[in-house]
């Protein structure tokens, strides 16, 4: 795959472990790079990580730093920093901050995504009226409803996703309580969550997708604090996102990011992708509470 062809997140993260590799051969760190080129420290770790762009101006500077004179290779460099300054999302920073347009991009190149939530349903799985119903709740006092429409814009053009010839593998764990809680008490609020229940089994039905409900029995995991997302990329490692109350962080720390993903792999082995009885009951239980209301 060529540069031209290569997606924006792919091209910053090729770029970030080459710039990454140069600086430790030119046997510097971090510290010392932001000292010598009068730049912050956390400036120098957000390029090496992949949370910001680099640009070509800084790329030349870095290369002469660390004793790059082969232009071959600088030009390939110029052409991943090019490209890796693209954003694929942008058009919804009118909405999203740059965590959360980081998180989309990413999601967008990944070749794995392993999700885990213990409160909504995820937005690649959700109906269109789910989506409203959430977006709508959670918008801040006074947020325009143009402002909201344009997040549940974003959250369809997310579903776009596994609809590609060649979709990431998705997996999925939700707690036993996103299944459980209807969106609202009115007969349309329990028909929107019964909708979205039937929907969720035809997601699971897609041979890309598994879909696992870890029931209350389970315990303590990492995911009761935040839900999290884990995004794989061939050759290329994860990188996990992890939302705290309204704000996502981003890590690309090993340790943290193993620690997340063997928690990952404990909760899917504690769980069957295609035992859906658990979304059957749900559907069952709220369909009694649609006939029990009053008329």
């Amino acid at each position: 795959m060529d540069d031209e062809q290569l997606h924006p997140i792919l091209a910053r993260r090729r770029l970030s472990a080459a710039i990454r590799q140069l600086r430790e051969a030119a046997q510097l760190t971090q510290a010392a790079v932001a000292a010598l080129l009068g730049w912050s420290e956390t400036k120098v770790i957000r390029m090496e990580t992949g949370h910001v762009g680099v640009s070509k101006s800084d790329l030349t500077v870095l290369a002469h730093t660390y004793g790059v004179t082969n232009r071959g290779q600088i030009d390939a460099l110029a052409a991943l920093a090019v490209r890796g300054t693209r954003q694929p999302w942008a058009s919804y920073r009118d909405v999203y901050d740059a965590d959360t347009l980081l998180r989309l991009a990413h999601e967008d190149a990944a070749g794995t995504i392993r999700q885990f939530d213990h409160a909504l349903i995820p937005a690649i799985l959700r109906t269109e009226a789910y989506a409203r119903a959430v977006q709508y709740r959670f918008a801040p006092p006074g947020t325009p409803p143009h402002r909201t429409e344009r997040r549940i814009q974003a959250c369809l053009r997310q579903q776009a996703l596994h609809e590609r010839p060649h979709p990431p593998t998705m997996s999925y764990v939700l707690d036993q309580a996103v299944i459980d809680r209807p969106v609202g008490a009115t007969p349309a609020d329990l028909d929107i969550t019964l909708a979205q229940l039937e929907h969720l089994k035809q997601m699971a039905a897609h041979p890309h997708i598994n879909v696992r409900i870890l029931p209350y029995s389970h315990g303590l995991h990492l995911g009761l604090s935040s839900p999290y997302v884990i995004f794989g990329f061939a050759d290329d490692g994860e990188v996990l996102f992890v939302r705290d109350g309204r704000r996502r962080r981003t890590d690309t720390d090993s340790c943290e990011t193993e620690q997340y993903l063997a928690d990952f792999v404990a909760l899917e082995a504690a769980t069957d992708p295609y035992d859906l009885r658990p979304i059957d009951a749900a559907i069952a239980r709220l369909t009694t509470a649609a006939h029990l209301q009053p008329s």
